[in-house]
């Protein structure tokens, strides 16, 4: 299964740009994403995170800290048995599922 991480632009001052850049030579097979917003703004201007195989939003007090959680999650197998508690639909363990796109703008600007 290809691993694809997300990221939201408003949120890569925060460190998930740092992360993405890192994680990405940790693990060159991921796909990245990056979009103006991902819809997760509670999560995006408090702190680094990234959006990992469409469905699981991960976040971290650092970017050290969020590069480990992500590093742990795709190093898994496909067969993830919290896969249907994080929202994914039952029995979507590795299919290929299209997220629907994002809002078009972000109105959360994150605190400096």
């Amino acid at each position: 299964m290809t691993r694809k991480l997300e990221i939201c632009s408003a949120n890569a001052e925060l460190g998930s740009a740092d992360a993405l850049a890192e994680l990405i030579s940790r693990h060159p097979h991921v796909q990245t994403k990056e979009w103006g917003c991902l819809g997760n703004c509670h999560r995006c201007f408090r702190a680094p995170f990234l959006l990992v195989d469409e469905y699981y939003p991960i976040e971290a007090d650092s970017v050290q800290e969020l590069i480990a959680k992500v590093s742990i999650h795709i190093s898994g197998t496909d067969a993830d048995p919290t896969r249907e508690a994080h929202g994914a639909p039952p029995g979507s363990a590795g299919a290929t599922v299209t997220a629907a796109a994002p809002a078009a703008h972000c109105t959360v600007t994150p605190a400096e």
